[in-house]
């Protein structure tokens, strides 16, 4: 479940991120996306706090992928060890 909120999290940041970057698309800089709002709030908009913002998603989404198979091995080991 972490890693699929994770996942959304950074797709609308990034969705967020690129639409920032299309001057026509908006009158100004805004957020793109409900998701991305409640990530970000209202204030310090920027392109370099929207660009930071879905840079740190993406890692903590990959950690999230790296660790869970990492974690799932340790519980199965942990299990089969005699108490």
């Amino acid at each position: 479940m972490a890693i699929a909120l994770s996942i959304l999290g950074a797709a609308s940041l990034g969705q967020n991120y690129t639409q920032s970057l299309i001057p026509e698309a908006n009158d100004g800089l805004g957020i793109s996306n409900t998701i991305a709002y409640w990530i970000i709030g209202e204030d310090g908009w920027s392109q370099e706090v929207f660009k930071n913002m879905f840079e740190i998603s993406l890692i903590v989404s990959l950690i999230l992928i790296v660790t869970y198979p990492i974690v799932t091995v340790i519980e199965t080991k942990l299990e089969r060890k005699p108490a």
